[in-house]
C-alpha cells in the first residue's frame, strides 16, 4: 500500500529525499500486483489482502471460502483507511500526545537497530571461554534448592527458630513464602548450578560452596525481601548441559561492558554535561518538597534540560519519569550533583547517545526507516481516532451495570455479586464499544462513499479457494 503521509511539517531533504524512495518503491510495488481498492489516494494491493487474511487470528477466519468472505476481509483494510482519513481531517496527525508518543518509539527503534549494527557484531564468545566460565564457576555440580521467602529480616529468623525446634520445612513454605509457585511444592526450586544460584536465587557462591546438605541457611537478602535456603542433594552435571546458557551468560555481560564503553566514547564525542540551571532548579524544588512529597514543576520548568549533548537534551520532565520508573524516592535523587550525575550515567545517557549515534550515522533516512516511522504514525492514528471517537465515548453508570447484570443474569450465576458486578461491566462496555464502532464505520462508510473504490472481480484471483480453504482448515 502507498504510504499516507500526513500533513506537511518540515522534513530535512534527506529524510524528504527517503521517503520519497519509499514512496516510489511502493508505488512500483503495487502495480505490479493487482489493485483491489483505492481510498482516497491509498491503493490497497491484492497482497497486502493476502498479507492480511493469513495473519488473521484462527477465530476470526470464515468457515467458508466465497466472494462474501473475500469482500468482507478487503472491507477490513478499507476500514482501516476510511479511519485513516478521519483521523487526518480531524487533526489527530498533530495531536502533541501521538507525536510524543510516536517520537518515544522511533528513539526505541533506532536504539534497537544501532544496536544490531554497531555493537551486536562485536560479541564473540570462543568455546574456550565457555569452558573456562564452566571450570571456574564449578558447575560440575548442581544442588537441589528449597527456599522460603518472606518480607523482612526478622520474620527470616523467626521461621529459622522454628525449623531449628523441629518444625516442617515445606509446611513453613506453604504458610509462610512469598513465592506462591514454590510454596505450593513445599519450597521446592529445583537442581540449580552454582551461577545460577548466584545470578537467579541471590544466593552468594560461599553459600552454595559450604552449606551442607539439609541445613538451613542464616536470612539472605533477596532484592528487598529475605530467604532461608536449604540444599536437599548433588548431582553431577556436564558442560553441555550448560553451553546455552553460559554462551547467553556470557554474551550479556561482554554486551554491557561494550555498551558501557561505546557510551563513555559517545559522551565525549557528544560533550554529555549536566545544566547547571536545570540541577539548582531540582535542588530548589527539592528542597522545598510539600507534606505530599511530590515535585511541582510548571510546564515551562518541566521543559528545562537537566543534561545536555551535541543535539538534545534530557529534561526535568525526563528525570522525574525516570525517577517514577524506578521508584527511586531516596531525597539524594533530587538534591545531590554527584547521586544526579550517577542516575544521569545510569539510566538517561546510554539510550539518548546511542539514538543520537544513530542519527549520526543516517539511520532515521534509511528507506526501511521511513516507512516503519510512518505505518507506525498510522497505526496510532487509526487507534487514536477509534479511542476518541469510540471508547472515550463510553460512559457506565451503576445503574447501566445492575441492568445488563439483570437482564444476563445466567452469564453471572456461579459467581459471587462482587465478582459478576465487575465482569458485567467488562461485558457491558465491550458490548457498547462494539455498537458504537459498528455505528460510527457505518457512518464513515457513508460519509467517504465517493472517496473509496473497489474492484469485486479481481478479489477471486487475489483470494484463490485454495488460499481460504488452507486458512480455514488451519
Amino acid at each position: 500500500m502507498g504510504l499516507a503521509v500526513a500533513p506537511a511539517r518540515w522534513v530535512s531533504p534527506r529524510v524528504r529525499l527517503a521517503l520519497m524512495t519509499v514512496l516510489l518503491t511502493a508505488c512500483v510495488q503495487d502495480h505490479e500486483g493487482t489493485v483491489v481498492a483505492i481510498v482516497g489516494t491509498e491503493e490497497i494491493t491484492a497482497e497486502e489482502l493476502r498479507h492480511f487474511v493469513r495473519r488473521l487470528a484462527p477465530s476470526l477466519v470464515s468457515d467458508e471460502a466465497g466472494q462474501r468472505d473475500r469482500e468482507e476481509y478487503l472491507q477490513t483494510l478499507v476500514d482501516r483507511e476510511i479511519a485513516l482519513l478521519e483521523a487526518y481531517e480531524k487533526g489527530l496527525d498533530q495531536d502533541p500526545d501521538l507525536l510524543k508518543t510516536l517520537d518515544e518509539k522511533k528513539s526505541e527503534y533506532l536504539l534497537s537497530l544501532y544496536r544490531d549494527k554497531e555493537i551486536l557484531p562485536q560479541i564473540q564468545v570462543s568455546e574456550e571461554e565457555i569452558h573456562q566460565f564452566f571450570d571456574q564457576q564449578d558447575m560440575a555440580r548442581e544442588r537441589r534448592t528449597t527456599a522460603i521467602l518472606v518480607r523482612t529480616r526478622e520474620q527470616a529468623q523467626q521461621i529459622r527458630a522454628q525449623l531449628e525446634a523441629g518444625s516442617d520445612f515445606g509446611e513453613l513454605a506453604r504458610k509462610h513464602s512469598l513465592d506462591t509457585w514454590s510454596a505450593l511444592r513445599e519450597g521446592e526450586l529445583g537442581f540449580v548450578s552454582r551461577a545460577a544460584a548466584e545470578r537467579l536465587l541471590g544466593i552468594p557462591v560461599e553459600v552454595f560452596d559450604t552449606l551442607g546438605t539439609g541445613q538451613v541457611s542464616p536470612p539472605l537478602p533477596r532484592g528487598r525481601n529475605y530467604h532461608l535456603v536449604r540444599f536437599l542433594a548433588d548431582r553431577p552435571t556436564d558442560l553441555q548441559t550448560h553451553r546455552e546458557a553460559i554462551r547467553t551468560q556470557l554474551q550479556e555481560e561482554k554486551q554491557r561492558a561494550i555498551e558501557e564503553e561505546q557510551a563513555d566514547t559517545l559522551a565525549r564525542q557528544f560533550n554529555w554535561q549536566r545544566v547547571s540551571a536545570g540541577t539548582t532548579l531540582l535542588k530548589d524544588k527539592g528542597a522545598a518538597l510539600g507534606e505530599s512529597g511530590r515535585l511541582q514543576l510548571t510546564d515551562e520548568e518541566k521543559r528545562v534540560p537537566l543534561f545536555t549533548y551535541e543535539g538534545g537534551a534530557i529534561s526535568l520532565a525526563d528525570y522525574m519519569a525516570l525517577l517514577r520508573q524506578h521508584r527511586i524516592r531516596a531525597p539524594r535523587a533530587l538534591l545531590d550533583s554527584v547521586f544526579i550525575d550517577l542516575l544521569g550515567r545510569r539510566f538517561l545517557q546510554k539510550p539518548a547517545l546511542f539514538v543520537a549515534a544513530a542519527e549520526r550515522l543516517g539511520l532515521p533516512e534509511d528507506p526501511e526507516v521511513v516507512q516503519w516511522v510512518e505505518k507506525t504514525r498510522q497505526e496510532l492514528l487509526v487507534r487514536g481516532i477509534r479511542q476518541r471517537e469510540v471508547t472515550d465515548q463510553i460512559a457506565i453508570d451503576e445503574a447501566d451495570v445492575r441492568r445488563f447484570y439483570e437482564e444476563n443474569g445466567e452469564m453471572f450465576r456461579r459467581e459471587s455479586f462482587e465478582q459478576a458486578r465487575r465482569r458485567a461491566e467488562v461485558a457491558l462496555r465491550k458490548a457498547l464499544e462494539k455498537e458504537r464502532f459498528d455505528a460510527w464505520i457505518a457512518d464513515l462508510r457513508q460519509r467517504y462513499e465517493d472517496r473509496v473504490k473497489v474492484f469485486p472481480d479481481r478479489l477471486a484471483k487475489a483470494l484463490p479457494d485454495t488460499l481460504l480453504d488452507s486458512l480455514s482448515r488451519n
